[in-house]
Parts: C-alpha cells; structure tokens; sequence
C-alpha cells in the first residue's frame, strides 16, 4: 500500500501586485502580499509499480528449427531493453503462440517528480506580465526570495527561481521575528498566525469587512458596500487592523462623489455615511500592522487625505466659474478619434442625433439637442481631468449650477449608462436618446473607418456600445427600430458610411444579449429569421419569449409532430 503524506508549496516573493493576487488565488490555497501557498492533506508519496506487457514476434518466427533466437527476437529484445536470452514467456491463442514480455517498473517517488510537475504548473499561471531579476532566466511576477517545500517532515530541495526549497517561512515583514522552521505541512497556517500573517485570503477579507462594519457602526455610520475595494484591501495585507480618521468638514460642500472618488482611488480608504445616505467627514482604513501607537497611524492617514481633498475642492470651485455652454470651443481641442475628428463635432453631433432620436420617441427635441451637444463638456473640466471615472457626475453638477434644465443635468449623467453588465439604465426619456445618440454614433463612426472590435481586441468598447443599445431598446420598451436609428447616425457624418454593418452586428448582439437571458437559441434564430427591414427589439424579444414558453406547454409538440 502507497503512503501518504501531507505536501506543502510555498513560494515567498516581493510584494505582489493587488490584481495579480486576486488572479492568482485561484490557483493557491494560501495567498498574501509576500507568499503564495498551497497545502495538500494527504498525497500518495510514490506512483505505482507500472505493469508492462509487449507482445513479440511469433514463436515461429522469434526460432529457428535449433531454438536459437532469429533476428526478429533480438530485435526485440533490444527494443525491450533486454538480453536477447532472456527468457522470454509465451501467450497462445487459437491464431497461434507469441513470445511477450512482461516487467514491473517501479513507480516514482513524489520527491522525484515534484519539481518538474511545479515548474510546469507554474508556467501555466495566468500572469499578465512577467518580470527578470538579477541574472536569472526564470520569469515570475514579482522576485522570488524564499521556497519551502515539503512532503510530510521532510524537505524536497527543489531548486526554483534561484532558490533552493527549505523548511523555512517568513513571518510578517514588520510585525514578525523574520525566518522560521514549518514543524509539517498540516501546522503552515497556524504556525504564519503566531508570526502574525493570516494566510487564508478568505477568512482575511471575512475578518476586515466585519472589523469594517463593526468600527463604522461605532461611529453612528453605514459602510457601503465595495467589493473591489474590499478585495484590492484583502491583497495588500497580511495582519489586517482596521483604523478611523477625519477630515475637515468643510469639504462636504463638495460633490460627495468627488470624495469619496479620492479616498477610494487614491488612499483605498473606506467612506461611511448616515442613515440617509449624506456622506460623512469620516472614513476607514485598513493598515498592515497592529501598532503599539494607532494614533500616529491615523495622524498620517489624515494627513495624507486633506491635500487631496484640497485639490478636489480648487478644481470644483475653478470649474464653476465657467458654465459647461463655454466648454464647448474647448471640446475643439480634444480628439475623439483622428478620423473622426474632435469631441466638438461628436458634441454637434450627439446633439443633433439625439434630438431625431427625440423626435421618434415623442419627446421634446430641443430639451435632447441641448443634452446631447453638452454631454461631453466635462471632459475639458479640471475635475474630470484629475478624477477620470467622475465624466458625466461632474458635468450633471456643473449644468445645475449654470442653471440647466434638470432633465438635460440628468442626461449629462445618465447617458454614460449601462456602463457594464447589470448596470442600472438611463432613469429619463432624455437621458435615454442622448444614450442611444452616443453609442450609434461611435459605432456607425468607427465601423466607417474600419475599426470594428475583433475577437481579440475592442478599444473603443463597441461591444459594450451595441449591448447598451440593445437593453435600452428591449428593457426601455422602445417602439423603434434601432435599424432606424444607424440610418439616423450615418446621416449626420459629412461622409458616407455603410450602416449595413453596424445593423448586421447590433443583430449579432441583440440574439446574444437574448441566449444570455436565457432565451432558448431556436426561439432566437426563429423570430430573428423573420423578413423585417426595421424590426423592433423590445417586440422581437417578446415574441423570442412567448415562442419559448409555448414550446415548453406539453400540448405544443402535437402541432408539428
């Protein structure tokens, strides 16, 4: 019977990058900023012993009438690894007698294979980009410094990445007394908590967002939910110790999104806010070492934040010194694509296309022109500029400070959206023609010019463009034919674009969109196959529906069988 024995893997490194940890823990069981692990529990020690059989050359041929072995026998002996007198068994069957060979090859032990098997596996791991150090030819994403590897209490001294495996780990950089000796696999995590490092990336990030919610219910606040902050935080530490700072008051005169955009991107800071949802000037942060003086470690939190903060509140007051309509001679200078020109003429564009699209939907065009024309002014704004992901927020809070309409700040807004899957649509009818005026426009433009995404490639998110069509079209209930509307796009180029295309593709869409929500696929290709120059999708996708739950009635089958 084979042995088993637990099997430790640990590759220590430099400090991981927050996205290539969350990638990577899906091949670990451990993972920190400074390790990556795993722990088998019990694993076979040594292969099988491999039973082999070679059948030969017949016995007529493998002798000769003295019972000497012929040519044909010691070829094969040879190709047995063999003498060529050995004796060599016989199997017979009704066809007749073959010499054959029979031998047991001893299985391997886990030691011997163990260091080809890791390299290999650690070749496959999805990392973006590799990186070199000192003279090695091995790639890895960050440096390795240490590697324990371990089968039961012995070490395997596999020799990885310039390293040659031990029993040795490495405790908390700060926090822990450096090197020690892992007593067994089965010991690796609990002995890492005594040297201050939870190991688990799970029980981690379970153990931050319950510190989180507990410091924030002290403070009389709510934690909104993060989860890519949570997960980026999870990757930065090992010894999580949840902290609370301030921040002056004064700066809640700021658009709430603003700072919380700066705590977030910035200082991976947790905002809090009251039951009502209104920010607070308080914020949490989770620091990677459990410090004697928590005081000092806030101090320097609070420091850091307040220049930020004091950015965001100069370009806010900056940029309101200039309505978004005086934005738009700015928009000149800013390229949208270099054959397709500036975002001003996108602005003149956006504003006439969304008012037809207005038009069509029974809505006022001149509120849609108006929308459309300053959607992208906030892209010249010193916001935006310094806050990227703020373009249409900010341009909604500028257009109600200069006095717009509040369905055209809206649009500003909304227009953006879905930004993703599962995002929330545009809440207004306004909202919802500037957002369709942007998408048909980027895509009837650069399927123009020859720049449609390709398997591989989607710069300008096209994918993303024609699925939001697609939604606002079937979930908005829109009684148009987004074919309609690329005929309305084309039309507002100075050159002749092909709208076949982009209506070939919004259909290639439109019937993934509807598989995905669980459409069966012959219900789709039925209705799709239909002969319609303008068909509506919000219909479309009824009728994909309707034909579905008919087929699936037990009466259905007796209509064509």
């Amino acid at each position: 019977m084979t042995d088993a024995l637990p099997l430790l893997i640990e590759i220590g490194t430099e400090e991981l990058p927050p996205t290539s940890l969350t990638t990577l823990e899906r091949a670990f069981a451990f993972a920190t900023p400074r390790r990556l692990a795993i722990v088998i529990n019990s694993i076979a020690t040594t292969q099988p012993d491999q039973a082999i059989e070679r059948r030969g050359p017949a016995v007529t041929a493998a002798y000769d009438q003295a019972g000497q072995a012929t040519k044909a026998l010691a070829g094969f002996a040879r190709s047995c690894g063999v003498p060529t007198d050995t004796p060599f068994e016989t199997i017979t069957s009704d066809k007749g007698a073959w010499v054959v060979y029979r031998a047991t090859t001893p299985g391997l032990t886990l030691a011997e294979r163990l260091g080809p098997i890791l390299e290999d596996a650690l070749k496959q791991l999805p990392i973006a980009r590799r990186m070199r150090w000192r003279d090695l030819s091995a790639e890895f994403v960050r440096p390795v410094r240490w590697l324990a590897v371990m089968i039961g209490a012995e070490v395997v001294p596999i020799k990885l990445f310039g390293c040659t495996a031990s029993s040795q780990s490495q405790g908390h950089r700060f926090m822990g007394q450096g090197a020690f000796e892992i007593r067994s696999p089965l010991e690796y995590a609990s002995q890492l908590t005594e040297h201050f490092v939870m190991a688990d990336r799970l029980d981690r990030q379970k153990m931050i967002w319950t510190a989180l919610m507990a410091k924030a219910e002290s403070l009389g606040g709510v934690i909104p939910e993060n989860d890519a902050l949570l997960d980026e935080v999870t990757a930065l530490v090992e010894w999580p110790t949840v902290l609370a700072g301030h921040f002056d008051e004064r700066f809640l005169r700021v658009p709430s999104e603003v700072l919380v955009s700066a705590m977030r991107e910035h200082q991976r800071y947790f905002h809090l806010v009251d039951e009502a949802g209104q920010l607070l000037p308080v914020f949490l942060t989770v620091a990677n070492v459990d410090s004697p003086k928590p005081e000092i470690v806030i101090k320097g939190n609070e420091r850091v934040i307040t220049p930020r903060l004091t950015d965001a509140e100069f370009f806010y007051d900056k940029d309101l010194k200039q309505p978004p309509a005086e934005w738009l001679e700015s928009l000149k200078q800013v390229t949208y694509q270099a054959e397709l020109g500036s975002y001003f003429e996108k602005a003149e564009r956006l504003g006439s296309l969304a008012a037809l699209i207005a038009g069509r939907m029974g809505i006022d065009e001149a509120t849609a022109q108006r929308a459309g024309q300053l959607a992208k002014t906030d892209l010249v704004s010193g916001m935006v500029g310094e806050f990227p992901d703020l373009q249409g927020v900010m341009g909604e809070y500028y257009a109600r400070a200069a006095g717009e309409a509040s369905t055209v700040s809206l649009a500003i807004r909304e227009h953006y959206q879905p930004r993703f899957a599962g995002d929330a649509l545009p809440t207004s009818e306004v909202s919802q023609a500037v957002a369709l005026a942007d998408r048909l426009d980027a895509l009837v433009g650069l399927f123009g010019i020859n720049q449609p995404p390709t398997g591989s490639k989607d710069p300008f998110a096209l994918r993303r463009q024609a699925i939001g069509v697609v939604r606002i079209c079937v979930e908005g209930q829109l009684p148009i034919s987004p074919f309609t509307l690329v005929d309305d796009a084309v039309a507002g180029f100075a050159r002749e674009f092909d709208g076949q295309p982009v209506r070939d593709y919004l259909t290639d869409r439109f019937e993934q969109w509807a598989i995905d929500e669980g459409v069966p696929y012959d219900a789709v290709r039925a209705i799709l196959a239909r002969k319609d120059d303008a068909p509506l999708f919000a219909s479309a996708y009824a009728d994909m529906k309707t034909l579905a739950d008919f087929k699936a009635e037990p009466t259905a089958c007796l209509l064509y069988t």
